[in-house]
């Protein structure tokens, strides 16, 4: 009998130890907020019941009519002991078509950036007026004298036409207004006014378009911010156009010395740019199929390590599928460098060496869905690199069709 008793307690004890394991478990590994989407099986099991509140079916897979709809999900171990609550948010899955297709980029800057200062030689010294008022490189100049400053030459003209006299200056420094006050001076090279600084109003590219929503017409590509050459800075969008390009060859990366796609401009004008951020470049299409074939866009708890594909156009043909391997997945952090990929496929690496420059926001495939775009390569290793969530560039499209009055049609 005695042997009985201790044979209930270390079962009991076991138990216990068992349960407090699986409550632990649950704590630190079902995180407080969960994105899905309306398409995620998350049925209850034998171990876990996942209870959502205000949903039509327990297990949460109601369709939804809308983008996203928030909820309360409640989990038991063994249909009896609370775990945890956790906030759900439902999203309507969204769907694009895939593009992996090369294309030119013609952009004009809000205002006119700074690439860098200038000494000026006078009679008497040499200074340079913009540095002195506190300007360096980065900063968008956006008014002179209470106009307008939308090119280099309408700087040039106000600067020359101040006669000498102070000009006061609007400009731009990590999205905050400021304002300064310079002094022309007169340059004793050429006898002209200057304010020793050089500006950029417009670049020229090209990259690679990910997607495009046939409901709307938008488009997003690059993966990330178009750039100015020279300081690095992201370059603020006045207006611009998506242009046809072709790839005529290809610089192969190598150890210490990124590749790049040699491209150029092929036609005209296929679509309006609109918006220039860290997600990539977006805008509107001229023409485009509204019957293409479409594909799931996954959210980021969807995405995992292991066996991949990318559509990219390295030649003068269409896109192509190519092995890639996610490597590494960041579920938090910076909203660009989500992902770390390697090239895999052999006849890729044979042309490319890697990833390249122009690859920027090729697009990346896993079990039949768009899960991101490549961003960056590993300089040191150009068969690496990094790639954004192709939910982070969808969020950015739906906010920029939003701002332009776009709306899917139905």
């Amino acid at each position: 009998m005695q042997k009985l008793i201790r044979r209930i307690y270390l079962l009991s004890f076991v138990f216990s130890i068992l349960i407090f394991m699986l409550l632990g478990y649950a704590q630190m590994s079902i995180p407080d907020e969960i994105n899905l989407s309306n398409s995620t099986d998350i049925s209850s099991n034998a171990i876990f019941t996942y209870v959502i509140s205000n949903s039509k079916e327990k297990d949460g897979n109601e369709i939804l009519s809308h983008t996203s709809s928030n909820y309360e999900m409640n989990i038991k171990l063994f249909d009896a002991i609370p775990v945890k609550k956790t906030k759900v948010t439902m999203n309507k899955r969204k769907y694009v078509t895939i593009s992996g297709k090369v294309f030119g980029i013609r952009m004009y800057t809000d205002g006119v950036m700074i690439v860098s200062n200038q000494q000026i030689e006078t009679d008497g010294d040499s200074i340079s007026p913009g540095k002195e008022a506190g300007l360096k490189p980065g900063d968008i100049i956006k008014q002179v004298n209470d106009k307008k400053i939308d090119s280099s030459s309408a700087l040039s003209e106000a600067v020359r036409s101040s006669n000498g006299k102070s000009i006061k200056i609007v400009y731009l420094r990590d999205g905050k207004e400021k304002n300064a006050t310079i002094k022309p001076v007169v340059s004793k090279l050429d006898g002209k006014y200057k304010v020793g600084l050089w500006v950029r109003d417009s670049t020229a590219g090209i990259g690679t378009m990910t997607f495009y929503d046939r409901d709307t017409g938008m488009f997003g590509g690059l993966g990330h911010a178009v750039c100015d050459v020279d300081t690095g800075f992201e370059m603020p969008i006045s207006n611009g156009d998506a242009v046809e390009a072709q790839v005529k060859g290809c610089y192969k990366g190598k150890s210490g010395t990124p590749g790049e796609l040699c491209g150029v401009f092929s036609g005209g004008s296929i679509g309006e740019l609109l918006y220039n951020g860290n997600t990539g470049i977006y805008g509107m299409l001229n023409d485009y199929d509204k019957n293409a074939p479409v594909f799931p866009v996954a959210l980021s708890s969807e995405i995992q390590t292991g066996k991949a594909q990318i559509l990219s156009t390295v030649d003068s043909g269409n896109p192509k599928y190519y092995d890639i391997e996610i490597v590494k997945i960041f579920k938090s952090g910076n909203n660009v460098r989500n992902m770390v990929i390697k090239v895999k496929d052999e006849k890729l690496l044979a042309v490319t060496g890697g990833i390249v420059q122009g690859m920027s926001g090729t697009p990346i495939i896993q079990n039949g869905m768009l899960v991101g775009a490549v961003t960056h390569v590993f300089i040191n290793d150009p068969t690496q690199g990094y790639a954004i969530f192709a939910e982070n560039m969808l969020e950015t499209a739906q906010s920029v069709a939003d701002n332009n009055g776009l709306k899917e049609v139905s």
